[in-house]
């Protein structure tokens, strides 16, 4: 049985990613700025929740960008599941980036662990199809898209952490080069990985029909998603202001609220 991509969701996929790939960058020097005290665990929580918001909301739309011709749905548990598996992965990663010093042993271990969270979460989230027959893997592909995981986030770590000294408004140029270059890498993983799977014909998925057809589902998850990564930058973009205009800015929007008040 062969399915089809819808590439209206295939590219709004990949342009999730991308700005996935910048929140990461940019909350790397958020969690250094922050390193000893109290507030680095806030960032460090707060970072990996919107950093995991984005990459797997772009796993969940790349999902449902693959069109079969049977009526699909996910498993919430087992999609619940590769949620937690991407946020322990992008945990370790800012952990890791907040660090004085990324040696190159470090780094090895840390972006294979990495990838392979990553990786760990796209196939849970093929699993959350319940397939019946089971999908079939190529064992050539799957080990690919791992390679590609761990590769691109040892890529992505190594990015991070040099421009981590940066705030949201400086080395901009990078630092959207860098994303673009970490959002195909995330993407490939995704895209390579639903290359390596095969559906018998006939195959029926046994998972519980959601409330919504899938492409408003999708909808839902990527608009949630953006509006996360959307506050996360306003919130590192205020931190990163000089404290007079944050002072300016508080004022403001105290005032606009007292008539309402």
């Amino acid at each position: 049985m062969t399915g089809h991509y819808d590439s209206g969701l295939v590219f709004f996929s990949i342009f999730i990613a991308v700005i996935a790939s910048f929140v990461t960058i940019d909350f790397s020097s958020r969690v250094a700025a922050a390193r000893g005290r109290n507030s680095a665990r806030y960032w460090l929580i707060g970072g990996s929740i919107s950093i995991v918001m984005g990459i797997w909301a772009m796993h969940f739309v790349g999902m449902v960008a693959f069109m079969l011709p049977i009526p699909m749905s996910y498993d919430v548990s087992i999609t619940l599941g590769s949620l937690l598996v991407a946020i322990l992965a992008s945990g370790l990663a800012l952990y890791t980036l907040s660090l004085d010093r990324l040696e190159m042993r470090r780094l090895l271990i840390s972006g294979s662990l990495m990838g392979m969270g990553i990786a760990s979460m796209h196939y849970l989230g093929m699993e959350a199809m319940r397939m019946r027959p089971s999908i079939v893997f190529d064992p050539g592909l799957v080990a690919l898209s791992i390679l590609i995981a761990i590769v691109a986030s040892i890529i992505a770590l190594w990015i991070a952490f040099q421009l981590r000294s940066e705030n949201i408004f400086s080395k901009l140029g990078k630092k959207c080069a860098g994303a673009l270059v970490m959002g195909l890498a995330i993407s490939g993983v995704h895209y390579t990985g639903m290359k390596a799977a095969s559906f018998a014909n006939g195959s029926i998925c046994t998972a519980v029909a959601a409330a919504f057809d899938n492409v408003t589902l999708a909808g839902i998850v990527s608009v949630s998603a953006m509006l996360f990564l959307m506050l996360s930058l306003i919130m590192s973009a205020y931190v990163a202001m000089p404290r007079t205009i944050r002072s300016s800015i508080s004022l403001l929007v105290i005032g606009s609220m007292l008539p309402v008040l």
